[in-house]
């Protein structure tokens, strides 16, 4: 028990992303991961710009249909699903656990 809880002790103190990124090297997902991780990435960008964070903030629902940024996010947000959906359902290992564990 030892040795689980020292492997979950490190793994935590790796930041989230990283892990991430770890997660889709050790499941040879390199494409999907650097699909899901480069829209990551592009979001938090657009997070760090103020005027644009201002844009997004001021819209109402109906301008957001309209709005390129908001479409833009709504692709970012699609890349990352498509991403995170391909690391856990294309491998038969990975898909095996998900279900046993992570599906109710």
């Amino acid at each position: 028990m030892t040795a689980l809880l020292d492997y979950l002790d490190e793994r935590m103190s790796v930041p989230p992303a990283d892990r991430l990124a770890d997660a889709f090297v050790d499941r040879g997902a390199l494409d999907p991961g650097v699909r899901a991780l480069d829209a990551y990435d592009e979001f938090l960008a657009v997070l760090d710009d103020r005027a644009k964070r201002r844009e997004l903030s001021d819209l109402g629902v109906e301008e957001a249909t309209e709005s390129p940024l908001f479409a833009r996010i709504a692709e970012l947000g699609k890349a990352f699903e498509a991403g995170l959906l391909a690391l856990l359902f294309d491998d038969p290992e990975l898909r095996r656990w998900v279900r046993e564990y992570l599906v109710f």
